[in-house]
């Protein structure tokens, strides 16, 4: 129920009596108090107010008994209130009976409280309800509904001296109560006290939280002092160290606490007989040069240890100022020697990077160029200017694949690139071959910050390095051919001479035996056909060693005209059936095939070999088949056998020269193995192609394909 916070409240028990005769109960009633209790009273607040209390907690319970013993009502309660949040909160409480109905910190809704009309005071007054039922003020308070126990109430704000509201003190009783003008007025005079107890308490919690902050930053900045790698000092006005940090001792070589009340130049410059300003060797006074109301900061000088030995030293002052006034200075160093040798080798390190015949470039872990020396420039053709800020990709040949980007990844895991051979194109557009070390750049936490790519020119290294490949090459075929010719010699004389001495032996046998033997007219003619067989056989191999002389050297001719290939095929299987009648050899050939430019006698001989061949490793009896076909442009002849076949491995050199398929059952066939060798030589002329099919013990099948028109003889 809202009301105007000026505006008093009625008095209570209206409807029941008279304004006239409720003042006068009340007289009459502060008349009642006894002397000696109003006397007691002064000596509590006396005692309060003297905080003759351990602590705050122990004055507000006394507060709360005292209200409860001069009001004689049941329970009193200390409660902080925030009404932006409609919160209410028991800090402390009393009840004549023990314990509370409400116990400290209880949280409430402040609104369903009494209290919540005391919140809305802006000046302290006693708030009053004498029969919570019947008091018209409140009739549609939620109090007496939440709070059915409350008969009568006494509330007053606790205000603190800036104005604000802390909470409420009050005292509750469950039957209805009527209290007197002195009575309602004793909250005030407590509520007083206990705000000023409260803030005396907040005062000293302020007062505790600011000195642990400043011992908490005298100790930070002790541990940072202390700590610092770089020396400190602090000055007075007279030059003399009032303060040293452990940095300031060690690298002067000084002891604990040594260093204090001593004159700062006699320190930093006691190897150079220092004797105050202007001594003899040395030049100006450490104390002169930072003696300014403006900060200093001197790059470079010579301090020197205790035990004599100089170091560089740079450092920076600052003046001491108390109420305005300059009453010393701050003074920080550091011993650069190791700075300035490691400017040395960087200086020295940049102008050999500079100088480097090979390609030095910086880069970041994104790939963008941060600097390019002068080989890069020699190398490549682009200026520093032209290369530092673009990403190194425009290295990259066009249409060359993205190596750039897996490198950086490398990169960034850490990890170095070495001696990677590559391509890369040059301003003008030229491409060389460069070998590249990527290495990984680290800061001085030890990530990675960039990358170093050295590039090398090997273009010409690369043709040299070619032109030995090319050569070993050559010299490797040279060799593979002078194997293969030696195995050829080798083959052709085991072959020859056996076969050359087959034919002599018989020659030579049998004309013996005609001179020397009585031999009738039939005998001789059977020793002289005998003769003469030899005598064809030893034609036939010279004459089968000088074409494949003459072809392999390139000066066999062919004799090109219109060949009808099944005329050939059929010229060739009359002459195998006269040789071999034991075997049966049949033809099917394919009708359709036009006449092509051939060497006739040429190709009469390639069927002729195929033929010979399949009799050979064929039993007796065998069934040989001959087929020719059109496909596609080609003429296909093929020559089948059911022979004894042949092995992987024979087949693989089968058309090489002397070569023959060795074998329990073909040991005893004659032959020089030069007829597939001609008859690869006479195809190739042709430019057709000859292959070979086989099963061991199912017998083999040689084709041949020959193009039909434009054959191009092999050179």
């Amino acid at each position: 129920m809202e009301r105007n916070p000026t505006d008093r409240p009625e008095q209570p028990g209206g409807g029941r009596g008279d304004h006239a005769a409720a003042e006068s109960s009340q007289a009459d009633e502060q008349r009642q108090v006894p002397a000696e209790v109003r006397a007691a009273y002064m000596e509590s607040i006396s005692n309060l107010a003297g905080s003759r209390y351990q602590s705050t907690g122990e004055m507000v319970e006394a507060v709360l008994r005292l209200l409860v013993g001069q009001l004689g009502m049941r329970s009193s309660h200390l409660a902080h209130v925030v009404p932006e949040d409609d919160r209410y909160e028991i800090v402390s409480s009393f009840n004549e009976a023990g314990g509370s109905e409400v116990p400290a910190g209880a949280q409430l809704e402040l609104h369903k409280t009494y209290c919540s009309e005391i919140s809305r005071l802006n000046e302290p007054e006693p708030l009053i309800v004498e029969d919570a039922q019947e008091d018209h003020r409140f009739a549609s308070h939620p109090a007496p509904e939440a709070f059915p126990n409350i008969g009568s109430y006494l509330g007053v704000p606790v205000v603190m001296s800036d104005g604000s509201l802390y909470g409420t003190l009050c005292a509750v009783d469950p039957k209805p109560r009527h209290l007197s003008e002195y009575q309602a007025s004793l909250p005030l005079v407590l509520a007083r006290i206990v705000a000023t107890a409260i803030e005396r308490d907040e005062e000293i919690e302020e007062r505790k939280r600011a000195e642990e902050e400043l011992r908490r930053q005298l100790e930070f900045t002790g541990a940072v002092t202390s700590s610092l790698h770089s020396g400190l000092f602090a000055l007075d006005l007279e030059g003399r160290i009032t303060f040293a940090n452990p940095a300031a001792e060690r690298m002067l070589g000084w002891g604990g606490g040594e260093l204090l009340d001593r004159n700062v130049d006699e320190v930093v410059y006691h190897a150079r007989k220092w004797v105050g300003p202007g001594g003899p060797g040395v030049t100006g006074s450490l104390l002169d040069k930072v003696r300014s109301e403006d900060p200093v900061r001197v790059d470079d000088d010579a301090f020197v240890r205790r035990d004599g030995e100089e170091f560089t030293a740079a450092y920076s002052s600052a003046p001491l100022v108390e109420d305005g006034r300059v009453v010393g200075f701050v003074v920080s160093f550091q011993d650069i020697t190791g700075r300035r040798r490691a400017e040395h080798a960087q200086r020295q390190l940049a102008a050999i990077v500079a100088s480097s015949q090979d390609a030095i470039i910086g880069k970041t872990t994104d790939g963008v160029v941060t600097s390019w020396n002068r080989g890069a420039e020699r190398l490549y053709g682009y200026s520093a200017e032209e290369a530092v800020g673009r990403h190194i990709s425009f290295l990259l040949p066009k249409d060359y694949p993205d190596e750039v980007s897996e490198i950086l990844k490398k990169i960034r895991r850490g990890e170095k690139v070495g001696s990677y051979e590559t391509l890369r194109a040059t301003k003008d557009g030229r491409l060389v071959t460069v070998s590249l070390t990527v290495s990984p750049v680290r800061d001085g936490s030890g990530e990675v910050a960039g990358a170093s790519v050295i590039a090398r020119d090997i273009t010409e290294r690369k043709k040299v390095e070619a032109e030995v490949v090319r050569a070993l090459d050559a010299q490797r075929k040279a060799n593979e051919k002078l194997e293969r010719m030696n195995k050829i010699r080798s083959d052709f004389v085991s072959v020859v001479s056996h076969e050359f001495r087959t034919a002599l032996t018989g020659i030579q046998g049998f004309s013996q035996m005609i001179k020397d033997e009585n031999l009738s007219v039939e005998e001789v003619k059977e020793f002289a056909s005998d003769i003469n067989e030899d005598a064809k056989r030893l034609n036939r191999m010279i004459n089968e060693m000088l074409d494949l002389d003459r072809m392999e050297s390139g000066r066999m001719t062919l004799n090109m005209d219109q060949v009808d290939i099944n005329a050939l095929i059929e010229e060739a299987v009359r002459s195998a059936g006269l040789n071999a009648p034991g075997h049966q050899i049949r033809s099917q050939l394919d009708g359709s095939l036009p006449r092509f430019p051939g060497d006739r006698d040429k190709l009469v001989q390639v069927v002729s070999n195929l033929l010979s061949n399949a009799v050979k490793y064929s039993p007796e009896g065998g069934r040989i088949s001959v087929s020719s076909r059109l496909e596609g442009g080609n003429v296909h002849l093929r020559v089948r056998d059911e022979g004894v076949g042949i092995s992987p491995e024979a087949l693989e050199n089968l058309f090489q020269p002397y070569s023959r398929v060795e074998s329990e059952n073909t040991r005893y066939i004659k032959g020089t193995g030069l007829g597939l060798a001609i008859s690869r030589e006479i195809v190739g002329l042709h430019g057709g192609k000859i292959w070979a099919e086989s099963v061991v013990g199912e017998g083999s099948t040689l084709h041949v394909s020959i193009p039909l028109y434009d054959a191009t003889p092999d050179a």
